[in-house]
């Protein structure tokens, strides 16, 4: 067994920083949609372009995943409240 401190490598650290970010920007957004009933990709995909630098169809490819699940789970929802 190694004696040595558990140290997070540099690219480790980056990761877990954008984690903490991503989960930031999922919250705000999804208050913000829930809250004024518009899609969270308003908020998001500006976000993900500016802050993240992603180019602008990855943003909106990732908005998509995102809602996808989402939109699932409201039409069983739905559909099993019919």
């Amino acid at each position: 067994m190694s004696t040595e401190p558990n140290v997070l490598t540099q690219k480790e650290e980056l990761f877990l920083e954008f984690l903490w970010k991503y989960i930031v920007l999922g919250l705000v957004s999804g208050v913000f949609s829930s809250t004024f009933g518009v899609g969270s990709g308003i908020l998001m995909i500006p976000a993900l372009v500016m802050m993240f630098e992603f180019t602008q169809k990855s943003a909106q490819g990732i908005c998509l995943a995102v809602m996808a699940p989402m939109a699932l789970v409201g039409a069983i929802r739905y559909k099993l409240m019919s």
